[in-house]
């Protein structure tokens, strides 16, 4: 195999590993971190691909079919690996967004529960129920009515 097997195999490796463990990266600005990476594996797939293109003369079929299979599929796995990505990062920014929207109705709530927090203290004290005064005049009238 020649010397580009190994960075070949190191790429391949290193792809596994994101698309294995991207998830673990929560943060919007860890996942384009991790997208800017990978886009930039993207280079070095070309120049590998330009490298084996140049040793075709130096290469037996088999050796030169082997490593432009492995190209192409490395190459289709980053171009997955780039979608899934962004895919992520559009949920982690709805997500940030919901959450933002979440937390502003929930400050107006609590603004308005302090607001109202506040009415109650200006009542001060004890007030009586209305209920309870109804009843009493209820109770005098059946009073008055009897006595009449």
């Amino acid at each position: 195999m020649p010397s580009y097997a190994p960075l070949v195999l190191h790429t391949t490796i290193f792809l596994c590993y994101l698309t294995m463990h991207y998830k673990h990266y929560c943060t919007h600005c860890e996942l384009q971190a991790v997208l800017k990476e990978v886009e930039g594996k993207q280079v070095l797939l070309e120049t590998l691909e330009k490298c084996v293109s140049s040793m075709q003369a130096e290469l037996e079929p088999g050796e030169q079919q082997v490593l432009e299979s492995g190209l192409k599929t490395l190459a289709s796995e980053q171009s997955e690996l780039c979608s899934k990505l962004r895919s992520e990062i559009d949920t982690v920014a709805a997500g940030a967004e919901v959450r933002k929207k979440f937390e502003d109705d929930l400050e107006a709530v609590r603004a308005w529960l302090k607001a109202k927090n506040s009415e109650a203290k200006k009542f001060g004290g004890y007030l009586p129920l209305k209920a309870v005064a109804v009843e009493k005049e209820i109770q005098q009238y059946k009073v008055q009515y009897v006595l009449l």
